[in-house]
């Protein structure tokens, strides 16, 4: 039996009644690695893991390293979120975790931190039309989301409460600058982006406070979800492992045209533009959460693309709001491809749009869309009249900010 008081040190346990914590410590156990032991997620996936000890870094076969300590509000929760394939922790430190028994986590009904579920709305598919309806996983996949079987990562806390900060007006640089630096990965990545020439190179910065004053709160922000977006769904199936590289790489090849693009469109704001950017095509994570238990979608790219095509709008607008992100998110999701959209002014799904168009030239996916000089969206940004030297200038300007962006967010 493991001491009580470490269950209640665990923002996870500390409100249950004192009957519960003692059954659970009972069957909870303690055990202690050496530096450089490997935990493998696999190996514990009856268990949930904590780190009451030690620094580690968490690796899955999809090269995605992340940094853990103990004492920070991460380690509150879980090391691992899932217990996919691959998935381990290596102790940079020696190490103490508990493992407690899943059994206990449900018969006491105990939220998890960083593992709450989001449900996908799926009332919100009513505008699909018969014909979607009719195509091959279609009706499967939204039975499974009605059926409670798929089950989708939210926000983890540390984005939501960074999110929730800086929507506060009064926030200090201060207390923003404390709450970054819970989180050892996100730290290490703002200042990182803060010194890239994206933001204009200069004197090294080497502080979170000199970062967020350099780099703003909205970019911020955007660096933020980058990073935890990244942590939302490690795959198991070879495929899936490679539509996912491609969907983090294709979401900040977007932000960053949007940024760009941002600043020759009159009221629009570049770092607001990047993370809508970036957001636009979130409904592709919970397909692919589907696609990697269903070997018909996940050894299948027709129907993988055919899904993905049909219902990763109207999935990414119903995800956005349970995430309670601003209307104009999910709106943008749901209508990034509706190339002929109409309004009265430039937004930015316009945006978006034109940003889509544009990645086809600087390494993203082609798309079936018409030229953009028919696309409206075009038009209201006031881009039809950009001498076409210039563009050429700021697509070679955009290629060389994009691969700079996604070496310091997805390596």
């Amino acid at each position: 039996m493991v001491d009580v008081q470490q269950l209640l040190n665990l923002n996870d346990f500390n409100t249950l009644d004192e009957s519960a914590l003692i059954e659970i410590a009972e069957h909870a156990v303690l055990s202690a690695h050496k530096k450089s032991q490997r935990l493998v997620a696999e190996d514990l996936k009856d268990s949930e893991i904590y780190l009451l000890v030690g620094e580690l870094e968490i690796k899955s076969d999809g090269d995605v390293d992340l940094g853990f300590v103990s004492g920070t509000d991460r380690a509150q929760h879980p090391i691992f979120r899932i217990h996919a394939p691959g998935l381990s922790g290596l102790c940079l430190t020696p190490c103490k975790v508990l493992a407690v028994d899943k059994r206990y986590i449900r018969k006491y009904n105990i939220n998890l931190g960083v593992a709450r579920q989001s449900e996908v709305a799926v009332e919100e598919f009513d505008c699909l039309s018969s014909a979607e309806m009719r195509a091959p996983f279609v009706t499967e996949v939204l039975e499974a989301f009605k059926g409670d079987k798929v089950k989708i990562p939210s926000l983890p806390a540390i984005a939501r409460n960074i999110s929730s900060a800086i929507g506060n007006d009064d926030v200090s640089i201060k207390k923003l600058s404390g709450l970054l630096q819970t989180d050892p990965a996100i730290a290490a990545r703002i200042l990182q982006v803060s010194n890239s020439a994206i933001y204009g190179g200069g004197s090294p910065v080497d502080s979170i406070q000199n970062a967020i004053a350099k780099m703003g709160l909205k970019a911020i922000h955007a660096v933020v979800i980058c990073v935890v977006m990244r942590e939302l769904f490690m795959p198991k199936n070879a495929l899936i492992k490679k539509y996912i590289a491609n969907f983090y790489e294709q979401s900040i090849r977007i932000g960053v045209i949007c940024y760009e693009l941002a600043k020759h469109s009159k009221g629009l704001d570049p770092d607001h533009g990047f993370l809508v950017g970036l957001l636009h095509d979130i409904g592709t994570l919970p397909i692919l959460v589907i696609a990697d238990e269903h070997p018909e979608l996940s050894c299948n790219v027709g129907n993988l693309d055919d899904m993905l095509a049909r219902l990763k709008s109207h999935i990414g607008a119903s995800l956005l709001k349970q995430w309670q992100f601003a209307d104009e998110y999910s709106y943008t999701a749901e209508h990034a491809y509706d190339w002929q959209r109409e309004t009265t002014e430039a937004d930015y799904c316009d945006l978006v749009q034109v940003a889509i168009l544009h990645s086809q030239f600087v390494g993203g996916p082609q798309c079936h869309a018409p030229v953009l000089s028919e696309v409206p969206a075009f038009k209201r940004l006031g881009l039809d009249g950009v001498n076409p030297a210039d563009e050429i200038r700021l697509l070679n300007k955009v290629s060389i900010r994009i691969k700079e962006m996604v070496k310091l967010l997805c390596s």
